[in-house]
């Protein structure tokens, strides 16, 4: 009578052959866990490759969110005239607060539009400083009335 794995491809040799690969998978993961030192991180870099000298550990207290070290962003489309692709460009020039587009000269704005493209040729400039210099005072009543008087960020004139 033949036994049943004998019946098979290779007679049945491929059933140890999987059961090898385990134990010796199950043996590298045991050995590799025993290197571990209890302080260190689970997986890289291992003590035994790194030299402790070479390894710079940060405490809690000196790892700072880069985000926490950014100034504050104010919402720029309160301005006349800066849309959400304008402002995604005035952010990219590190334009982020009214304080700093309030001290931004009408050139260098121009200047910033005309490096972004030709998609923003016709946004005009003029205006903003003026804006947000009443945004960054908080003077709200004062930049909605100001703003009423304008079209699309440009003072009203009789024509329009």
């Amino acid at each position: 009578m033949r036994r049943r794995c004998e019946n098979t491809p290779g007679g049945g040799k491929g059933w140890w052959v999987v059961l090898g690969g385990l134990l010796v998978g199950a043996v590298t993961i045991w050995v590799w866990q025993r290197r571990q030192s209890p302080g260190e991180e689970a997986w890289f870099p291992p003590a035994w490759i790194v030299s402790p000298d070479a390894m710079t550990t940060a405490s809690q207290e000196e790892r700072v969110d880069p985000r926490a070290q950014r100034e504050p962003e104010d919402d720029l489309k309160v301005i006349e005239g800066i849309g959400p692709k304008v402002e995604a460009v005035l952010h990219a020039a590190g334009i982020r607060t009214y304080a700093h587009l309030a001290t931004t000269p009408v050139e260098q704005l121009r200047a910033i539009l005309r490096e972004a493209g030709p998609a923003f040729r016709l946004a005009d400039p003029s205006t903003w400083p003026e804006q947000a210099r009443l945004a960054a005072q908080g003077a709200w009543d004062a930049l909605r009335e100001m703003q009423a008087s304008l079209h699309r960020g440009r003072r009203a004139t009789r024509g329009t």
